[in-house]
């Protein structure tokens, strides 16, 4: 992103013997304190185990809870 308008976050990644310990949650609070003038910040992570749970338990929605669309392209992904 331009980080004045719109910032994109792909993944927040924390070793699995390290998890569960805030770490994570620290990682998020600190990005989101940085850019917190900005407007729209969007996240793209995979569709894991509890990482839904995660990302909302740290303020962020699905765009289909909002009524909204996402779209990407992404070259070389298998379709199966």
């Amino acid at each position: 992103g331009d980080g004045l308008t719109i910032v994109y976050i792909q993944d927040i990644l924390v070793h699995s013997g390290f998890r569960r310990m805030g770490i994570g949650t620290e990682l998020i609070t600190r990005l989101l304190e940085k850019y917190d003038e900005v407007r729209q910040i969007v996240l793209l992570t995979d569709d894991d185990d509890g990482i839904e749970n995660f990302y909302q338990s740290v303020g962020f929605q699905s765009v289909g809870d909002l009524g909204l669309n996402s779209f990407v392209k992404v070259i070389g992904l298998s379709d199966s």
